[in-house]
């Protein structure tokens, strides 16, 4: 179906009078090639230039000259398009717009429509169909008189009852409904049933009612003291007057539907007494509290393990009964006896049904087809009648019998019949030509031998034994010829094959299960353990010295418990551990394992053969006839009895570094040593990816980096080779441009000041090239022939001489300094004569003055704490270990790997420890980061080309990886964005120099640790508690497994406050600390642990006392349990409270009490100034089908502004899970301008952007995704991509087209797809020539006329 309709012809072919006055609406769409389809309209989307008071005063049903815009919603739908335009020609306004709430109408009323019962329209049809009906009857009796038949008659008065009722599903309701009781169930629950007639025929249902709904005397029985409906002397069989309403539910084989919520009980002759009054008469199941429904699906679930069948109807439906002409009984008795005795009965209710449905031919509403549940219960009753009373016939009927869908069939292996039902096969087994086809199979079978013969006679028995075989834990028991399974581990019994086989499927079922073995990890570790010797293809495990050749032994060592205990985090194709089970994984996708893979498959389809069987083979197949010496012979017999020898010692010494072994162990040590790879890599120009990724990185011996590089080069070299195509693929351009950007980083290549200039520091030449393909000329480059012979030559002097090529560059440039400052000073001081000219008295050259070399770092003396600023930048500008960037505005110290300071910060880095030690441990992470832009603000980071907010190392670490950033840090711009950024104002602590990332964490240390405590003021108690988020919510004194989110982190120390949000947007907070908190790798602080936004399972209880003025209202818990990612591991113990404050210690409790409060009170008076806050904040946690704006777009993300209530949402662009399963928000694509509805989550209400986007889209609706089920990922990344493009959305304005300037002379026809095409013109205000470079408008007018329009540049929006 096309996706958009335009213009389009329309019929109307509904006015949907669900109210008075109808507000919704079919069309019927005819869509050439296609077919026939139908559209939704809602009142909203007609445009007419009439006053409407209602749709029928413009429209109505077959309305001529009807036109339509639509789009397709869902395709599958029997309504699959919604109309977004109807108007009449000639009667339509200019400027409509369709509604932007239109799509949730069709979400709401198109099910609705579809299965509409209750309506006008329904009724009307009602109405009419039953006045056809009564026309049909009337004439059927006619006919029924004159062929004066009493059986017709009867017929006919059946058909003319059935014909009236024309019921097609069950009731909703049941009101006032008098049913049987069938049985009782316990002391509490009942079972009735009775009966609907569907579709023309009668179908059985179930009640299920419980005390608390009966009434006896006008009065709940529970009330009067009877604890049980045996009081009652309820008996099978007894009337029973109930109202139920019907709940969908699996289909199951009682077909018990119903849950009553009243009922009263009579004897069984005499009708029940009717309802009272005040009795419960609801309209459908969503009524129902769901406490009633959970009772239901319990009592249901119990009723199907202890009786999986349901009893006989004892009132099945009659068969129908037809009129036997004279003729069909003279057919009937001149039949040959042999041919009835072979015809089944069911044959004769075949030609009933047939002759019945000829007969009734005049109605069609009539159907006698077999109902699937009648049959169902009549095959299930007589099969239980057969294994009662002839067990002979079910032996036999055993191995023919097969379950499908719920039914019982039966094929016939011998006759090759399949597909009969129980009748059909109890005659087909009595039948001569089955016994002959039967003797026929035994005789083959039993010359086959017993060797050959069949275990299993029939494919569910085989079924069966593959079953228990499988699952050790479920055994299997047979009452009265009925099989049961019971399962031990889960202690569940009496459970039917199919329901066995979804139990062991189960999640309950798999962490009980104790002999579960996963055959997919079985063979996956098996084929990774393979190896190929002399012998062939061996299984070896290299943890445990295990070898085998077989690979069922090789499985029954892998399930070993031993075995799992050595090789969790052990990868048996490369041979190598992991440090956990992230890094394990993370190896698991690597480009090293995936070639390891390949390599060894590759061996094990093609094994190597022995060396010895090779010699030998080659001497017997040898064609030479010259006899050889007895030397010969004996020196060969030596040949062929070392190798093994020689093989061994081969396998304990290294060629490339001539050395030996005394084990493996001491062999795979040295392959690990830096001297060992760099010697490979000089023999074989290669790096083992193995060797790669172990490599350990000194930060001094620039080769290293320069040998990972190349490796990594060539890597992506190969893979692009692979793919095959014309073009490298997007992924494969990014992985080039971010090896080269790290080459440059690394100081292999230099920048010139031209663009197009590079120099290369290993070969010393200067590469020039085209800047659009600057990128492949530089890494063609490094990879050459070329490049590689110059780095073995470094390679080889550094191994030579023991000095690194960085020393030995920094030496060479001392020594030309000495031998240039000796040229100096042996030069002479006039010049010569020649070019004196004369001028005897010439002064000396300044050029030609004496070069003295820079003084070292410590002979610069350091200015003191009091120097002036200006003494500071001239004591850093002349030392040579700094470097100064932007006009001496900022500083590095290359030797720490420090981000840019102010001078009084580098001034106070270089008399501290820190830059005593170096790179220390907790420092290497700098090394592997590019910080030659970043701020450095404590332990805070802001990225000044991006003029991000204050980030975390975890947090620029995700940054500096974002597409957006490596887009700004090449922009040609960049340096002067980032001196209009300067200076940077960052949170400082005045009173203890601590650094904070924002203005909030700051005015709570101070508060905390600076101030004087001071207690709240009525003023402020009343805001507090009129502000409280919780104002309404009555509030219990402890709370297990809630979920919720973390609101908020307090500054320097390991406590936080937790959000769980509740009904009409109102939430509870509690405070946690990081003693509480159970997650997978917990550092060391709470800070460093979590983010803002993370789901949490929690249990909490009520701090004591509760009644601190203003605090309790905001703050009233405190939290016991804290989980976060495995919520199986979520502690369900629950604790006191002063059992609570004991495990804390009272001192830090009271601690973690003060800083809430200090937290509270800053944010109140925060709030007072109309900043946004964590605890005051009104933002509501999930929003659905919100209506939004694309405000701007990036590489990383797009930001979303929310129309109804004006924050602000993010779609994350960067590649990561939002989900476990999904890391697809939308599948559409949307620019700035659009209109869009999403689903968001929200985040961090303290934020200018709040919401994290889970689900966006245009056209095709997304689900919405709950907080629990978000990975942690996502939440790190929302912070990251937030803090970096997103603190300022208020800048972004909507988008206005008067601020484009179009030449009026062009403006009637020029498209926008022509802007920054061809012209370096720019534009200029009206009547101004400034920087355009053109004369003043002296042309006449029809010079001013030109031939096409002219180009323009791009134009930047005022956003």
């Amino acid at each position: 179906l096309p996706a958009k309709l335009s213009s389009q012809g329309a019929c109307v072919k509904l006015l949907w009078f669900d109210r008075p006055s109808p507000k919704y609406g079919l069309v019927k769409i005819d869509i050439e090639g296609k077919g026939s389809t139908y559209g939704f309209f809602t009142k909203k989307s007609i445009n007419t230039k009439q006053f409407m008071t209602e749709v029928s005063d413009v429209i109505w049903k077959n309305k001529k000259y009807t036109m339509i815009n639509a789009e397709l919603v869902d395709a599958n739908s029997k309504i699959p398009y919604i109309v977004t335009q109807l108007w009449v020609i000639g009667d339509n306004r200019q400027g409509f717009s369709p509604p932007p709430d239109i799509l949730n109408d069709w979400k709401k009323v198109v099910p609705v429509m579809s299965t509409d019962q209750f309506s006008l329209n329904y009724r009307a049809y009602e109405e009419i169909e039953r006045r056809f009906q009564d026309e049909c009857s009337k004439l059927a009796q006619k006919c029924i008189d004159e062929s004066k038949s009493v059986a017709s008659g009867k017929t006919t008065e059946n058909s003319s009852a059935q014909s009236q009722n024309h019921q097609k599903t069950w009731k909703p309701a049941l009101k006032d409904t008098i049913c049987k009781v069938e049985r009782l169930l316990g002391s509490s629950y009942g079972i009735a049933y009775g009966y609907q007639i569907i579709l023309n025929e009668q179908k059985r249902y179930f009640v299920l009612f419980d005390l608390c709904d009966v009434y006896a005397d006008k009065k709940l029985v529970v009330h009067t003291g009877i604890k049980s409906l045996k009081q009652l002397n309820i008996t099978k069989g007894d009337s029973v007057r109930v109202n139920a309403v019907l709940h969908d539910t699996e289909a199951n084989s009682w077909g018990l539907r119903y849950i009553a919520t009243a009922a009263v009980h009579g004897k069984k002759e005499a009708t029940p007494a009717s309802l009272p009054a005040e009795a419960s008469a609801l309209d459908s199941s969503a009524e129902l509290k769901p406490g009633k429904i959970d009772n239901f699906k319990a009592v249901l679930g119990q009723l199907m393990k202890k009786f999986p069948e349901p009893p006989v109807d004892p009132n099945p439906p009659p068969p129908p009964v037809v009129s036997q002409t004279s003729e069909a009984s003279d057919n009937s008795n001149n039949k040959n006896p042999s041919e009835m005795r072979s015809s089944s009965k069911y044959s004769k209710d075949r030609k009933d049904s047939s002759y019945n449905r000829q007969n009734n031919s005049s109605s069609r509403y009539q159907d006698n087809r077999r109902n699937f549940t009648a049959m169902n219960m009549k095959n299930t009753a007589k099969r239980q009648d057969i294994i009662k009373n002839k067990p002979e016939l079910y032996k036999e009927l055993k191995l023919m019998e097969i379950l499908r869908s719920g039914l019982y069939f039966y094929d016939c292996k011998a006759c090759g019949i399949q597909g009969m039902t129980i009748d059909d096969a109890e005659d087909h087994v009595g039948s001569e030509d089955h016994k002959k086809s039967k003797a026929q199979r035994e005789a083959v079978l039993s010359q086959q031998g017993s060797n050959e013969t069949r275990r299993f006679q029939d494919r569910s028995d085989a079924d069966e034994a593959l079953f228990l075989n499988e699952n050790k834990s479920i055994s299997v028991e047979e009452r009265n010829g009925v099989k049961y399974y019971a399962c031990a581990d889960c202690d569940a019994k009496r459970m039917p094959l199919a329901s066995a086989k979804k139990h062991v499927m189960s999640q309950a079922h798999k962490k009980r299960d104790k002999n579960r073995i996963d055959r997919a990890v079985l063979d996956s570790e098996s084929r990774d353990m393979r190896k190929v010797t002399k012998k062939g293809i061996v299984y070896f495990c290299q943890p445990c010295a295990f070898q085998t050749e077989s690979i069922i032994k090789n499985k029954e060592h892998i399930i070993d418990p031993q075995h799992k205990l050595l090789t969790p985090l052990f990868c048996h194709v490369c041979k190598m551990f992991s440090h956990n089970k992230n890094q394990l994984s993370d190896h698991r996708f690597s480009i090293s394992h995936k070639k390891k893979m390949l390599e060894l498959e590759e061996q094990c389809r093609n094994p190597i053969k022995a060396k010895n069987n090779t010699v030998k083979e080659a001497a017997k197949n040898s064609d030479s006839s010259e006899p050889k010496s007895k030397d010969k012979d004996r020196k060969e017999t030596q040949k062929e009895d070392k190798p093994e020898d020689e093989e061994e010692k081969n396998k304990l010494s290294c060629k490339y570094c001539n050395s030996s072994f005394k084990d493996e162990n001491e062999k795979r040590d040295h392959e690990d040593t830096a001297s060992h790879i760099r010697r490979v890599f000089l023999a074989t120009g290669q790096m083992s990816r193995s060797a790669m990724d172990g490599f350990s990185l000194d930060g001094k011996k620039g080769t290293d980096v320069e040998m990972i590089l190349i490796r990594k080069g060539k890597d992506i070299e190969e893979e692009a080779a692979r793919e095959g195509t014309l073009h490298a693929s997007q992924d494969i351009k990014q992985r080039r441009e971010e090896l080269i950007n790290k080459v440059f980083d690394a100081g292999l290549f230099i920048q010139q000041e031209v663009k197009t200039k590079v120099k290369c520091r290993t070969c010393k030449t200067m590469l020039s090239g085209k800047e659009k393909s600057m990128t492949r000329q530089l890494l063609m480059h490094f990879l050459s022939d070329k490049h590689f012979n110059k780095l073995k030559v470094q390679i080889k002097a550094e191994a030579a001489t023991g000095i690194d090529r960085d020393e030995a560059e920094r030496i060479q440039e001392e020594e030309d300094a000495r031998l240039a400052a000796e040229a100096a000073l042996n030069a002479p001081l006039h010049g010569d004569e020649d070019t004196a000219e004369g001028n005897d008295n010439l002064e000396p050259d300044a050029s030609a003055s004496v070069v003295v070399p820079p003084p070292s770092a410590e002979q610069v003396p350091v200015p003191d704490e009091s120097a002036s600023i200006d003494d500071i930048i001239a004591y850093l500008s002349k030392r040579p270990d700094v470097n100064s960037m932007y006009g001496d505005k900022l500083f590095s110290c290359p030797q720490c790997c420090t981000g840019l300071v102010p001078a009084q910060q580098l001034r106070a880095h270089i008399v501290s420890e820190s830059h005593e030690k170096g790179i220390t441990p907790e420092r290497e992470w700098r090394q592997f980061v590019d910080l030659d832009d970043v701020f450095e603000h404590g332990q805070y980071f802001k990225c000044l080309p991006c003029n991000t907010s204050l980030l975390m190392q975890s947090e620029l670490e995700q940054h500096l990886e974002m597409g957006e950033h490596m887009h700004r840090s090449i922009d040609e711009n960049k340096n002067q964005t980032i001196l209009n950024s300067l200076p940077v104002i960052a949170p400082e602590c005045s009173s203890c120099k601590s650094c904070f990332a924002s203005q909030l964490d700051l005015s709570i240390h101070e508060r905390h640790n600076h101030k004087k405590e001071i207690e709240f003021t009525a003023d402020q108690v009343e805001n507090l508690k009129s502000l409280s988020q919780s104002r309404n919510l009555t509030l219990k004194p402890s709370i297990m497994s809630a979920r919720g989110r973390v609101l908020q982190v307090f500054p320097d120390s390991n406590l936080g406050i937790l959000q769980l949000p509740q009904e009409g947007n109102q939430y509870i907070n509690v405070l946690f600390d990081l003693s509480r908190l159970k997650m997978p790798k917990t550092k060391r602080t709470l800070a460093e642990s979590v983010r803002v936004g993370y789901p949490v399972l929690v249990n909490c209880v009520a701090m004591e006392p509760n009644d601190t003025a203003g605090y309790s209202a905001n703050l009233y818990y405190y939290a016991s349990a804290v989980t976060i990612g495995d919520e199986d591991e979520h502690s369900l113990m629950p604790v006191s409270f002063h059992s609570l404050r004991d495990s804390i210690g009272i001192t830090a409790f009271e601690d973690n009490q003060k800083m809430s409060r200090n937290a509270l009170g800053v944010q109140l008076e925060q709030c007072a100034q109309g900043l946004q806050t964590p605890l005051l904040h009104t933002f509501p946690d999930a929003l659905e089908n919100e209506a939004g704006l694309v405000v701007l777009k990036n590489q990383s993300c797009v930001l979303i502004k929310i129309l109804s209530s004006g924050a602000y949402a993010i779609q994350i662009l960067e590649n990561v899970l939002v989900t476990e399963i999904s890391h697809d928000t939308s599948s559409e694509t949307f620019e700035v301008g659009q209109s869009v509805v999403i689903n968001c989550l929200l985040v961090d209400p303290s934020l200018p952007t709040q919401y994290l986007v889970t689900g966006c889209w245009i056209s095709f609706p997304r689900e919405s995704i709950q907080r629990e089920m978000l990975t942690l990922a996502i939440v790190d990344m929302f912070h990251t991509v937030v803090k970096s493009f997103c603190m300022e959305p208020d800048m972004f304005a909507l988008l206005d087209f008067s601020n484009i300037v179009i030449p009026g002379d062009f403006s009637g026809g020029l498209g926008f797809d022509d802007i920054a095409v061809g012209s370096d013109i720019a534009l200029a205000p009206h009547g101004s020539n400034d920087d355009i470079g053109i004369a003043d408008d002296t042309t006449t007018p029809e010079e001013k006329v030109p031939e096409e329009p002219l180009g323009f540049k791009k134009i930047k929006l005022g956003f």
